[in-house]
């Protein structure tokens, strides 16, 4: 514990004194416990200036020191650079026409986002960059975009909804690290996606384990692949409320 400034789990300390020099030490704290049952020693969260007003939707590390923030205001963009582990974010420029909702990073040079266009009409976009987000190319897309991961330099999955019909969900893929993305039909368990006025089948989120696992979600529904999206599964999320 005192390397590496971890905490304690369900352990105690058995004085007082030594959780007052790890909390002196670490600046950590300790929660809802006498300092003599110290079960919570965590290093603190360190503050820095945005320098912004705009809202922040979302952030993405690359390694310990590069790091990109995107946001948006009234469709009018934000992306901010960090090549000192975020001690301070520079102001970088953005694809024309465009702003930014989710970004990933791969390395230090290549990243991928997703956003809008900031015109009203909204239509989402994907981005790409090979030189640390100096530049982007972009790909517009027909369906809404909620989103989005990698699994590897060339393949990615994006989720959402069908534009136009509320309720279907919808699953892109790309082969060629972003360049261009595809609709992925899911064979002869495609209705899976199919939704109606009863039950929306809009798809929020996407994560994978590896390059075959992985799970996306709706309101109240969890769909998983084992196979790399070749067919995909409905599983019970069993919570209430």
């Amino acid at each position: 514990l005192a390397e590496v400034a971890g905490y304690c789990g369900n352990g105690r300390l058995d004085t007082g004194e030594y959780c007052e020099k790890t909390l002196s030490q670490y600046g950590g704290f300790c929660d809802n416990v006498s300092q003599s049952e110290c079960n919570g020693v965590r290093a603190p969260w360190v503050s820095h200036e945005s320098n912004t007003t705009k809202s922040l939707a979302d952030v993405a590390f690359s390694g310990e020191t590069h790091g990109w923030i995107t946001g948006a205001q009234a469709r009018q963009g934000i992306l901010l650079k960090t090549t000192n582990g975020g001690t301070t974010w520079q102001e970088t420029a953005l694809p024309e026409d465009y702003y930014f909702t989710g970004i990933q990073f791969a390395n230090d040079q290549t990243g991928w986002a997703t956003g809008k266009t900031t015109a009203g009409t909204g239509e989402d976009v994907f981005a790409r960059t090979d030189n640390g987000g100096t530049t982007w190319e972009t790909e517009e897309v027909e369906d809404v975009i909620t989103d989005f991961v990698f699994v590897s330099e060339s393949v990615g999955w994006g989720v959402g909804w069908e534009r136009g019909n509320n309720d279907n969900g919808v699953i892109l893929k790309t082969a060629d690290g972003g360049v261009t993305w595809n609709v992925h039909r899911t064979g002869e368990n495609d209705a899976i996606l199919r939704g109606d006025n009863q039950r929306s089948k809009k798809l929020g989120g996407v994560f994978f384990f590896s390059p075959t696992v992985g799970w996306t979600f709706g309101t109240d529904f969890i769909l998983k692949t084992n196979d790399a999206g070749v067919t995909w599964t409905e599983q019970q999320a069993n919570a209430e409320g």
